[in-house]
């Protein structure tokens, strides 16, 4: 079942019926936290504490955008370390660490997709897990002497305090049919989003949706900035031939590809937009766990297909590498989160935030 595309459609009758229903007890459980967190007073971490997330499930693009401002804080001179939940991962209880900025650890089946892609490509910057994001703050400040602490995916997590709130949006499609999960993607109502400090519209385009969404966004929290911001193909890797390409390579070129995230239309979009001819593309469900028959099957037509060249995202690629694969060398498309408007106000109000060093 695509989820993605369920929750961007109308809901139908039966939708209504079905998924509707389980909707009401999601909205009083919502209602229910949110009731009890004003009472509760937060715990406060050792240091600085910055969270990035969003108000939909999966695709606003929330892992490249940790990645973008942990290399950013850690040039500025801020040590830094990430501290995620570790999604589909099975680590449970505990803190476990992913990387100490220089080591990595754990596997992705251990901590998770994202924490182990961040933890591969940061330097000096630790990657930890835990459903407990307060521990995971406490374990880091210890063992790594971090005092600033970038939470992936941590919008709902209103038991620790937090110095800055980014919500990230797709710009396309911020909230999906406007309906809570089940029956939408929404994990909150929209009305949630004054918990924000600003929002950052994902994979800016400047189209129509995105000047109606900004617009929104500036009516409803006036006093809230808004920023945009795209996901950049920085390079083209061949793993198997450790070979680094310009994306300028893509141009005019015939390629097939595929990918297991929540948007895979935008890293499709992604490849027509730097010039590929894209002749076969196959999407898998977000968090995907391939086998070496999906990877034959792909490679058997990708070759049918005319391709040139076959290719992935960095977050599938970390589960297909431990698979033994030996078909023809698959492509991995690296791209990098950046601010297209207002970058020197946006780092501005991160450094105000966090004070000097």
């Amino acid at each position: 079942m695509h989820w993605q595309r369920i929750h961007s459609q109308k809901p139908t009758l039966l939708g209504l019926l079905t998924l509707g229903s389980l909707t009401i007890p999601y909205r009083a459980g919502v209602f229910l936290r949110r009731t009890i967190s004003r009472y509760i007073e937060k715990t406060e971490a050792p240091g600085k504490v910055i969270s990035i997330g969003n108000i939909t499930v999966g695709g606003a693009g929330k892992t490249p955008m940790v990645f973008m401002l942990a290399v950013w804080a850690r040039r500025q001179g801020y040590p830094a370390s990430i501290i995620s939940r570790g999604y589909k991962g099975s680590h449970k209880n505990g803190v476990l660490h992913v990387s100490d900025g220089r080591i990595v650890f754990s596997s992705p089946e251990e901590c998770g997709d994202e924490p182990y892609m961040m933890a591969r490509r940061l330097k000096d910057v630790p990657v930890l897990v835990s459903k407990n994001r307060f521990l995971g703050c406490l374990e880091s400040n210890k063992r790594y002497g971090s005092r600033l602490f970038i939470l992936d995916d941590a919008f709902q997590n209103m038991k620790l305090k937090k110095d800055l709130d980014i919500v990230l949006l797709d710009s396309e499609s911020p909230f999906g049919n406007g309906h809570l999960l089940p029956l939408g993607p929404l994990r909150e109502p929209v009305s949630s989003l004054s918990r924000a400090d600003m929002f950052i519209l994902t994979r800016h385009k400047k189209g129509k949706a995105e000047y109606e969404i900004e617009s929104f966004l500036k009516n409803r929290f006036p006093e809230k900035p808004v920023f945009f911001g795209d996901h950049i193909p920085e390079a083209v890797l061949i793993p198997g031939k450790q070979k680094r390409l310009n994306v300028d390579v893509l141009n005019g070129l015939r390629i097939s590809g595929f990918s297991g995230i929540a948007r895979p239309d935008s890293f499709r979009n992604t490849l027509i937009d730097a010039g590929a001819d894209v002749v076969f593309f196959k999407e898998f469900p977000d968090h995907y766990q391939y086998s070496i028959k999906d990877m034959e099957d792909i490679a058997d037509k990708s070759k049918r297909a005319g391709a040139e060249l076959l290719i992935t995202t960095e977050k599938d690629w970390v589960k297909i590498e431990s698979l033994g694969y030996s078909g023809p060398d698959i492509s991995v498309l690296s791209v990098n989160f950046s601010i297209l408007s207002g970058q020197d106000e946006f780092f501005r109000i991160i450094r105000e935030r966090l004070g000097n060093p």
